[in-house]
C-alpha cells in the first residue's frame, strides 16, 4: 500500500471518529488497514472511555455519605447528595419539621457525621459546637455590654424608671 492510499484510509477513519493521525494509524495497522474495523474498534475504545468517565464521577458523588451515628456506630448513612437535596427540600417544603429535627438531633446522644470518599470522618456535632459556642459567647458579651452601657445611662440620669399599670419601661431625657 502506497503513502497516498495509507493517508486516505487515515483521512477516512479521521472523518468519522475525532482521533488523531497517530491513533487511526494504529488503529489501521491493528486491524489489517481495514477501515471499518478501525473505525469500529475506535468507536468501542470512546465508548468505553465514556462509560469509565461517568463511572468514576458517579463514584465521586456517592462516595461521601452523612451518617448518623451512635456511640461510634452508624445507624443509618446515606450519600451526602442526597442527604443535601432532602434537606434543601425539608428547608422549603416543611421548615418547622427540619428545625424540630435539627433542634433533637442537638439535643440527643446521636451525631451526624460527614464521611470523605477516601474514609476520613467529620463529627458535624462536634464542628455545630465549636461553631456556635463562638456565637453564643458573642452573644452574651454583647448582652454583658449592653446592660453595663444601659447601667451607666441609669446612673448618668439619662434613663429614669417609669411604671405604667404593672408594666415597667424607661423614658430617656437627654
Amino acid at each position: 500500500m502506497d503513502s497516498k492510499e495509507l493517508m486516505e484510509r487515515i483521512d477516512q477513519v479521521r472523518s468519522r471518529v475525532k482521533v488523531s493521525h497517530k491513533e487511526a494509524l494504529g488503529a489501521l495497522k491493528e486491524h489489517q488497514y481495514d477501515v471499518l474495523d478501525a473505525v469500529i474498534a475506535l468507536e468501542e475504545g470512546h465508548r468505553k472511555e465514556r462509560v469509565d468517565q461517568v463511572r468514576r464521577t458517579v463514584s465521586k458523588v456517592t462516595a461521601p455519605t452523612i451518617s448518623l451515628q451512635r456511640h461510634g456506630h452508624s445507624l443509618i448513612r446515606v450519600p451526602a447528595m442526597a442527604f443535601g437535596a432532602g434537606v434543601f427540600v425539608a428547608a422549603l417544603w416543611k421548615p418547622k419539621a427540619l428545625a424540630i429535627g435539627t433542634a433533637v438531633l442537638a439535643l440527643s446522644s446521636v451525631d451526624l457525621a460527614y464521611e470523605k470518599g477516601n474514609g476520613e470522618t467529620v463529627s458535624v456535632a462536634r464542628l455545630l459546637k465549636h461553631r456556635t459556642a463562638g456565637a453564643i459567647r458573642t452573644v452574651q458579651e454583647t448582652r454583658e455590654d449592653l446592660e453595663t452601657r444601659f447601667q451607666d445611662m441609669k446612673d448618668a440620669g439619662y434613663l429614669k424608671d417609669q411604671h405604667d399599670a404593672g408594666e415597667k419601661y424607661f423614658t430617656i431625657s437627654l
